[in-house]
């Protein structure tokens, strides 16, 4: 089935089976953390992070057969994993020696990336979806904590290092969209200020 994305947020995209599934997501939140921070919960925290995680590899597909790719699923689905991950990393570096450093490049990663969404779409309605190198780096980084879990940096340590490569590559790959999208939106004002013959300035 060919998936139609809606053009405008519509209230029953909530209620969209894709988009529920991505709100179980940040559901599960809560609980997940609440585990992390218990010593003997880790079995019970591997459980709740690997079930929100398996919602991130269902929603889209979902979305796609379903025909309901929504402008609410494409910026809902890359914030859920956004704030999921960077809240298990955060409380993995108090209980699971996970890297600060990582941690902390993650944070400015997706800030970086949220703002530069949020100036897109001021500019041109347009929703900043997420890239293959984005997506790569999700998948790599949620093993990596996984590993972190089950048996500490001994394991988890060398499938983070390996997660730098997607990393890294996702930084220039969205600096890049952003700045050919920019120049796009510059150039459509331009032609609409001629067509319109507005002084520049104006």
């Amino acid at each position: 089935m060919r998936a139609e994305r809606s053009e405008t947020f519509n209230l029953r995209e909530c209620l969209y089976p894709a988009n529920l599934l991505t709100l179980g997501r940040l559901g599960l939140l809560p609980l997940t953390l609440a585990y992390l921070r218990q010593p003997k919960k880790q079995k019970q925290a591997s459980l709740c992070l690997g079930l929100a995680m398996l919602t991130d590899l269902v929603d889209g597909s979902l979305a796609r057969h379903m025909g309901q790719v929504s402008r609410l699923g494409e910026i809902l689905d890359p914030l859920a994993d956004k704030i999921v991950l960077n809240s298990v990393c955060i409380v993995m570096c108090q209980t699971q020696q996970f890297p600060c450093w990582m941690t902390l490049m993650l944070l400015l990663r997706d800030g970086g990336i949220l703002l530069s969404a949020f100036l897109l779409y001021q500019r041109r309605a347009y929703v900043a979806t997420s890239l293959k190198m984005g997506r790569i780096t999700t998948t790599t980084l949620t093993a990596a904590l996984f590993l972190y879990l089950l048996d500490g940096p001994r394991s988890g340590k060398p499938v983070l290092y390996l997660t730098l490569i997607p990393f890294f590559l996702s930084i220039w790959q969205y600096s890049q969209r952003y700045r050919a999208l920019m120049r796009a939106a510059e150039e459509a004002e331009r032609l609409k200020r001629e067509s319109l013959n507005i002084p520049p300035s104006a």
